[in-house]
């Protein structure tokens, strides 16, 4: 069977199915808007073919955060930075929603204490120190699962 449309349109893009690809439409700012052209002029690419990459790009990286690895999709410190961040705040956050939820005070307590412990650890780190980042990321995520699990499990 042909990628192609049923009455000659474009070609399918990957994946199953038949007949057209799904489309998706999302506003733009014209800045944002400006810098798609231009960023995709640039590099001899369509504005779509662009926006395909970054949101395949920005997916890989979440499929890597929930699957709790955070060593092997990129040396950029500035990125491993703000997916530590990432998995330090939904930690906290997690922690806060236990500490909100405590059967008393001295359990509400210890939430709220270990959200100021891991903050302060965060602030601790060197964010050029891309092994450092890794390992606490690796670490969030793993005791953020970790927490669920327990909960679940409680349930």
């Amino acid at each position: 069977m042909s990628n192609t449309a049923s009455k000659g349109g474009r070609q399918r893009l990957a994946g199953t199915g038949s007949g057209a690809s799904p489309k998706r439409q999302v506003r733009l700012s014209e800045d944002l808007n400006f810098e798609l052209d231009r960023a995709a002029r640039a590099e001899g690419l369509s504005a779509s073919e662009l926006i395909r990459q970054a949101i395949t790009e920005r997916l890989r990286q979440h499929r890597h955060l929930m699957q709790g690895s955070s060593a092997d999709f990129t040396d950029d410190p500035v990125v491993l930075y703000d997916v530590m961040c990432e998995s330090l705040y939904a930690l906290k956050g997690h922690m806060l929603t236990l500490a909100d939820n405590a059967p008393n005070e001295t359990v509400e307590q210890y939430w709220v204490d270990r959200v100021a412990s891991i903050q302060k650890e965060k602030d601790g780190i060197d964010p050029d120190d891309i092994a450092a980042m890794r390992e606490h990321t690796d670490r969030w995520v793993q005791l953020r699962a970790d927490l669920e699990n327990s909960f679940i499990l409680q349930s």
